[in-house]
């Protein structure tokens, strides 16, 4: 694959370490956030979505970018301005997406429009970091899962059978994610909501499911965590 580990034990992925990695995605996000917040807010317009913003950073620094101690890189945005309509959507700051990016393909802005409870991954970027010859695709998007409850069983469901259980390198994770098999075999009663959740939710999974075919998807699935 294309993670590994350097001569000093540091994780690599396609021969650039992670802290280089890290810090590479760091400056370009600061850079393009912040390069955003001078282009005028408007409607999203269906040309934004095959924009491509891409910034050369030499380690010695530029006239547009802060000196690193990383080696050169180079990096790219995609659809600047239509992610930046996506974030303001989902309520995400600009300050809090620089703040979370440090630490640490698209639906129809129709949908999210008027389908505000829509279960489908919110995305917040697309980038890509060139270094050393090779291209490094990130993709930034929400945590499916509340950090601060705890989950204690997770299923990824397809509603289908065929080897359709966990394997058991996965059951022997501190936090598994089993399968619709497993899911059958834990609760064969299923899980028991009001009504007005239970039609809420059927409704919801219906209209993203009509989006995912819109855009001749089929290779999806259901993630239920459980807090008991």
């Amino acid at each position: 694959g294309h993670r590994g580990v350097d001569s000093t034990g540091e994780t690599t992925y396609k021969k650039t370490t992670s802290s280089a990695l890290k810090g590479a995605i760091q400056l370009g996000i600061t850079h393009t956030v912040g390069s955003l917040s001078t282009k005028p807010e408007r409607d999203v317009l269906m040309q934004d979505f095959y924009v491509v913003e891409s910034i050369f950073f030499p380690s010695e620094g530029s006239n547009l970018t802060p000196a690193h101690h990383y080696n050169d890189f180079r990096f790219k945005t995609y659809a600047p301005v239509a992610f930046r309509y996506f974030r303001e959507l989902f309520g995400i700051r600009p300050d809090d997406y620089l703040v979370s990016a440090a630490a640490a393909p698209l639906p129809g802005p129709g949908n999210l429009n008027q389908n505000p409870r829509t279960l489908l991954p919110k995305f917040y970027g697309l980038y890509c970091v060139q270094a050393g010859g090779k291209n490094i695709r990130i993709v930034v998007m929400n945590n499916l899962l509340p950090r601060s409850v705890r989950m204690h069983l997770k299923y990824d469901l397809k509603g289908s059978t065929y080897k359709r259980r966990a394997s058991p390198k996965e059951r022997d994770k501190a936090f598994p994610t089993f399968k619709d098999l497993d899911f059958m075999q834990d609760l064969p009663d299923g899980l028991f909501l009001d009504a007005d959740m239970y039609n809420a939710l059927c409704k919801t999974l219906q209209r993203d499911c009509l989006v995912l075919q819109s855009f001749k998807i089929m290779d999806y699935s259901l993630l239920v965590a459980i807090h008991s």
